[in-house]
């Protein structure tokens, strides 16, 4: 446990042990002093004070009466974490950015709105701990695209760069990250398949967001230790991870092998020279920066998902170009457009699609034996299922009910309730045309309606649904342009803050988040909202 520096001297004079010392790499003093690590070669603080926008370097700094030493050891004697050695004058923020841009240019060939994108991405990274979300980088391409020149290049200038490879186990990482907070760099992040691949993914899943702690047992003293994976992050990669929720925190920088001839083959001696003197630069940028309030027009993201606006959100609180927001408008379409066909193309997406075509034909009574005989009929199936695991992806996935047939032909197999407006929601979210001779084209039908009350009250195929909440304030009810405005923001929020409440595998938290979502897509038609996160989310 770290004692204050008299209990330290107590114990120095009297000869007893020596306690810990405190390290950290940047702390914000009790009078608003920011103090950030540098090394010039030794490690030491440079503390800015904003009130007279001048900075003093020193060898330790004190809080609560207690000092705080800087990092030390291999970590930074060899280069593990990269700091700057001084802050440094820079004329104004685009004047710097350009630099960053010329920098970025002269080692890597990266598509001009992307090389844009990564100048405002070095800069974000510089004020992260601003947000309370983090936009991730991810660098795509094939062998030869240069994609380690990418990831070193961006990477250089970004806010205590810290640069692993692939082959690092998880432990070091979120260690790593406790200690250093900066830029986290993987190489070749092509390990998914791994249990460690696994694991490592869970924190970076964990890791975008402030006050997601990885939590971690100290086999030594039998206690739980957490530590905060927070940080911004780049990746390289050659293929895309079985993770839609990894995927869906990264932007996606496309490579392909260059043709100019002014890159260098080799990194020369003069490019980590120039890289600190731009992290210099961009130090007192972060000191300049720290305590000023961004802002974001909201209005960049009509149209977009709520899971994408959360991801690029952070990104938006730095850049201020009018014309390169018009240009990340149409990028923010293009990468969602780019992702429901990515969800089209997934096996979710094909029992989707097949349930769409199913109601092409049929009108009531879609069963998931039906379900499953039309999965299983394609020629590309691998492994065919049954009408039971059928009933499970309409449940689990699509969050829709099923229900026991009781009569007729079909009496014994279960039905799968059509809900259409859920239905219709996910087929724009997996980017799936609904036919005009579906039964889905048309707004609910009172036969579709009543079979969804019907069903809160039915026995599904694994029995659920007998404890199932009656209550019918927490079903959906399309009836919305009776609400007025302000009731309907009322309704938004008081349904949003019932969802924590319940299990999310539990029949209340369904149908609850079904009025919920209802209730957030009538609010986007009338143009109600800013930007809300999903409670899911």
């Amino acid at each position: 446990m770290n004692e204050n520096i008299n209990d330290y001297l107590n114990k120095k004079r009297t000869g007893q042990t020596q306690v810990k010392k405190t390290y950290c790499s940047f702390i914000k003093l009790e009078d608003g002093r920011l103090a950030e690590q540098v090394c010039n070669p030794d490690p030491a603080f440079a503390v800015f004070d904003p009130k007279t926008n001048q900075f003093t370097l020193q060898p330790t700094v004190q809080i609560n009466k207690k000092y705080i030493y800087p990092i030390e050891g291999d970590l930074v004697t060899k280069g593990v974490i990269r700091f700057p050695q001084v802050p440094e004058e820079y004329t104004d923020t685009e004047t710097l950015r350009q630099e960053l841009k010329q920098f970025l240019h002269s080692f890597v060939d990266i598509h001009p709105f992307y090389e844009e994108l990564a100048s405002y991405y070095i800069l974000l990274t510089w004020l992260y701990d601003k947000n309370t979300a983090i936009t991730y980088l991810g660098i795509f391409g094939d062998y030869g695209s240069g994609k380690t020149r990418a990831a070193q290049t961006i990477g250089s200038l970004c806010y205590k760069p810290v640069f692993v490879s692939g082959a690092i186990t998880c432990a070091p990482i979120y260690r790593i990250l406790e200690i250093a907070r900066g830029t986290l760099i993987i190489n070749e992040f092509d390990f998914d398949k791994s249990e460690m691949g696994i694991e490592l993914i869970k924190i970076l899943n964990n890791g975008f967001e402030r006050g997601m702690s990885v939590l971690r047992t100290n086999k030594n003293t039998n206690t739980v230790e957490a530590f905060d994976a927070f940080s911004p992050k780049i990746f390289t990669y050659r293929k895309k991870k079985n993770d839609q929720a990894f995927e869906s925190r990264l932007v996606t920088v496309p490579l392909e092998e260059t043709k100019r001839d002014d890159i260098p083959i080799l990194l020369p001696e003069s490019f980590e020279q120039e890289a600190v003197r731009l992290r210099n630069k961009l130090l007192l940028f972060r000191f300049r920066n720290f305590n000023n309030k961004s802002t974001v027009d909201l209005t960049i993201f009509n149209g977009i998902e709520r899971r994408l606006r959360q991801t690029l959100y952070p990104l938006l609180t730095v850049i201020d170009d009018k014309d390169f927001l018009n240009t990340i408008t149409g990028f923010l379409n293009n990468f969602q457009e780019q992702q429901r066909q990515d969800r089209s193309s997934s096996w979710v997406g094909e029992h989707l699609q097949n349930l769409v075509d199913l109601t092409c034909t049929q009108k009531i009574d879609i069963t998931c034996k039906q379900l499953a005989e039309k999965y299983n009929a394609s020629d590309e199936v691998k492994y065919k299922i049954t009408a039971k695991k059928a009933g499970v992806i309409i449940r689990n996935e699509f969050k829709l009910k099923t229900e026991r047939i009781t009569s007729g032909e079909n009496k014994g197999q279960t039905r799968i309730v059509l809900h259409t407006e859920k239905i219709r929601a996910l087929c724009l979210r997996f980017n799936i045309e609904i036919p005009e001779q579906s039964s889905l084209s048309s707004p609910s039908s009172p036969q579709d309606q009543a079979q969804s009350e019907d069903s809160e009250h039915s026995e599904d195929s694994k029995g659920n649904d007998d404890d199932e909440d009656s209550n019918d304030s927490t079903k959906s009810n399309t009836n919305f342009p009776l609400l007025k405005d302000d009731d309907l923001i009322h309704q938004e929020k008081e349904f949003r803050n019932k969802l924590p409440t319940y299990e999310k595998s539990s029949q209340e938290y369904t149908n609850v988040y079904s009025r919920w979502f209802a209730l957030r897509e009538e609010g986007e038609r009338r143009g109600l909202w800013k930007f809300v996160p999903s409670p899911t989310e």
